[in-house]
C-alpha cells in the first residue's frame, strides 16, 4: 500500500513523522484529513497575504521566545483586517497570555523590555461534522456577537488563562449555553493583531467584559501582526486536553515552504491532504466568500 507521504518529497522530515503528525488514530482508527477550512479572511479585504511562521518556528523567532514546535500557521496581513470565520461552528472566544523565563526563571527581556506569548484574544470554533476545533488568535479584538469569556489572572506566574475554551462537546452543543454561538463560514469574528505577544505593557484588563483595544502605534509588539491559525481535536478524557494537532496545509515544515499569493515555486508545496479548500487556478486555499 502507498503512504500518503510517498507522493510528495518532504525535505529535511522522515516519513514516519509526517504520518505521524497527518494519519492521526484515534480509539483505533485513522481518521481521515477531510477539507473543511476557508481562509479566515475575504477577498474584498485581503488581496495577498504572506506565511510568516509554519508547523515549525523559523529560527529568528525560536531565538525570542526558545520554542521549537509552533504546530499552526501564521498568516500576515496588516493590522485591524477582519477576520471571519474559515468554518462552520460552534465558537467561544477569551485571552490567555504568559511571560516569556529564561533558564534562570527570570523575566526574559528584549530591548529591556519582557515579553509575552501566548494566544491572546482568540476564537475557538468546534465544527461538529469533522469533530475538529479550530483556533484563530492574536486578534486585536473581538466581534460583539461572538461570547467573550472572561479570562483568569493567576498572580504567581503573571499569567492570564482563558475559560470555556474546554467545555465538554455537551455543553458547546447545548443551545442554551450563553457562552457559545453558532457561526457559519463567512461571519465576522474580529480584527488581526498581536495581542498575548505583549512587550512590556498589558492588553487585558482584570474584570474587563470584553477585549481591551490596544492602540498599535503605542504599544509595539516584538512581533508582526499576523493571525495564528491551528486545528486540533480534543480528549474526551478528564483532561479536556487538545491532541492530534495538524497543519492545514500538510506541509510540516518551516514558513519558507509554504506558498502564498506572492512565494510559489519548487520549494514550496501544499501536501496531497490538506485541511483547506483549495483553488483549481492558484492552487492555493481559497477566500471564505468564494466558497
Amino acid at each position: 500500500m502507498q503512504r500518503i507521504s510517498d507522493k510528495i518529497n518532504l525535505p529535511s522530515l522522515s516519513r514516519r513523522r509526517f504520518e505521524n503528525a497527518h494519519r492521526v488514530e484515534i480509539n483505533g482508527k485513522v481518521v481521515e484529513p477531510v477539507p473543511y477550512l476557508t481562509l479566515p479572511f475575504l477577498s474584498s479585504d485581503v488581496r495577498s497575504y504572506d506565511i510568516t511562521e509554519g508547523w515549525r518556528y523559523s529560527r529568528n523567532e525560536h531565538a525570542i521566545h526558545g520554542h521549537r514546535g509552533h504546530a499552526g500557521i501564521d498568516f500576515a496581513v496588516p493590522y485591524g483586517t477582519p477576520v471571519v470565520a474559515p468554518c462552520s461552528g460552534f465558537a467561544i472566544s477569551s485571552y490567555f497570555s504568559f511571560p516569556i523565563l529564561e533558564d534562570s526563571k527570570e523575566l526574559k527581556l528584549l530591548d529591556g523590555k519582557p515579553i509575552y506569548f501566548g494566544l491572546g484574544y482568540f476564537v475557538q470554533i468546534y465544527n461538529p461534522e469533522v469533530q475538529r476545533f479550530f483556533q484563530l488568535g492574536h486578534l486585536a479584538d473581538i466581534d460583539p456577537d461572538i461570547p467573550f469569556s472572561l479570562p483568569v489572572y493567576e498572580s504567581s506566574a503573571d499569567r492570564w488563562s482563558p475559560t470555556k475554551h474546554d467545555l465538554l462537546i455537551s455543553e458547546i452543543l447545548n443551545p442554551r449555553n450563553a457562552n457559545v454561538v453558532l457561526v457559519e463560514t463567512g461571519q465576522p469574528l474580529g480584527s488581526v493583531g498581536y495581542s498575548g505577544l505583549r512587550w512590556g505593557y498589558d492588553d487585558y484588563e482584570e474584570g474587563s467584559k470584553r477585549p481591551v483595544v490596544i492602540d498599535p502605534v503605542g504599544r509595539v509588539s516584538w512581533d508582526e501582526p499576523h493571525l495564528h491559525t491551528s486545528d486540533y481535536y480534543r480528549k474526551n478524557d478528564g483532561t479536556r486536553a487538545p491532541f492530534a494537532w495538524r497543519d492545514g496545509l500538510s506541509n510540516y515544515l518551516t514558513w519558507s515552504r509554504y506558498p502564498t499569493p506572492n512565494r510559489q515555486g519548487k520549494d514550496t508545496f501544499i501536501g496531497p491532504e490538506p485541511l483547506y479548500f483549495i483553488s483549481e487556478e492558484t492552487g492555493l486555499p481559497i477566500f471564505a466568500d468564494e466558497i
